[in-house]
């Protein structure tokens, strides 16, 4: 299957998905799981995007961003995978990569949309019955006391 470009602008809000090969659950330890936090925020900090929201589950992860440099996007969420791929496939005994080839990205074209995609992803591990609140579920920024900011700066949580 072909590669599936993506195209982003500066100040987007996109919502970004990876799933794990073949949906396994590489991402069932907490060690896996901080694996992600970790490369994820890291890489936010080299400016591609800045993180609003995100979770991490036992086969996937979810995070909305706002598009810091367009062109190093794609590029940033390709290194994240390969050095969290790399790591987690260390710690647990995996040869190759971790993750599907590709992302799923979504364009948020309101404030509306970003309060229901950010509830969409504080809710994935309620709707998978791992906690009965999403502030309770340690591998998302729900359970970080800090406050997502929306197109206006207000608050949407």
């Amino acid at each position: 299957m072909p590669r599936v470009r993506h195209y982003f602008e500066n100040g987007q809000f996109v919502h970004i998905t990876t799933r794990t090969r073949a949906g396994e659950f590489f991402l069932a330890s907490d060690a896996s799981k901080e694996i992600v936090v970790q490369t994820l925020r890291g890489y936010e900090g080299k400016g591609a995007y800045q993180v609003l929201t995100y979770v991490v589950m036992n086969n996937h992860f979810h995070m909305v961003v706002v598009v810091r440099d367009a062109k190093g996007v794609a590029e940033a969420i390709g290194r994240l995978k390969g050095v969290s791929s790399r790591r987690i496939g260390w710690l647990m005994g995996v040869r190759g990569p971790i993750w599907e080839r590709r992302f799923d990205d979504n364009v948020i074209q309101s404030e509306r949309e970003l309060a229901q995609v950010i509830e969409y992803v504080h809710y994935n591990p309620v709707r998978a019955g791992l906690v009965d609140n999403p502030h309770a579920y340690p591998w998302s920024s729900a359970f970080e006391p800090e406050h997502v900011k929306g197109f206006s700066g207000q608050s949407v949580l």
